[in-house]
């Protein structure tokens, strides 16, 4: 191990423009990396809070095809179910 780490010193001061050109690339990659989690997260975030400030909508419609088919079937007795505010 110790052989390594020697190597490697040895190469850092043999090559000192080689050192300083990777440490800036990993720099620089690393830079870019956080910047897109951070671009990712805002954008996340901003449509989480957009979501929950638009109020919903609906628009609901009587299908009267299946009310007179129903009707058909089972004569005056068609009931209505009560609308719940379950999504999906």
């Amino acid at each position: 191990m110790a052989r390594i780490v020697h190597r490697a010193w040895l190469s850092i001061f043999r090559k000192p423009t080689k050192v300083i050109i990777l440490f800036f690339t990993v720099l620089l990659l690393g830079v870019l990396t956080s910047g897109a989690i951070s671009v990712h997260q805002a954008i996340n975030n901003t449509e989480t809070n957009l979501r929950r400030r638009i109020p919903p909508v609906a628009t609901i419609i009587q299908d009267h095809d299946a009310y007179q088919s129903a009707k058909e079937i089972h004569g005056d007795a068609v009931t209505w179910q009560p609308l719940t505010a379950a999504v999906g």
